[in-house]
């Protein structure tokens, strides 16, 4: 974000934060009421209700529109943890 900071996975995740910065608000999901600012961002959304993303987990169906998003709900499956604490090592 170029405001606070903070990191995100996605482009349009941070076009999405950024938002709470100024305000904008422009798309509803009228099935989970979350607020997204942009069409693509809303589109991208709506996949994990329809579930015609072109990403779909095997184990449990869910689908995304980010394929960032897609690898790190893999992960909650196998349990891999690829990243490690540069404090504490774990």
């Amino acid at each position: 974000c170029k405001i606070c900071g903070k990191g995100f996975d996605c482009p349009s995740s941070v076009r999405n934060h950024e938002t709470t910065h100024t305000g904008e608000k422009l798309y509803e999901c009228k099935q989970c009421g979350k607020v997204l600012s942009h069409s693509s961002s809303f589109r991208s959304h709506m996949i994990t209700h329809t579930g015609d993303g072109p990403q779909k987990c095997k184990i449990c169906g869910k689908a995304f529109g980010c394929p960032s998003l897609f690898q790190r709900h893999e992960r909650t499956h196998t349990g891999e943890k690829p990243y490690q604490c540069k404090q504490c090592g774990k």
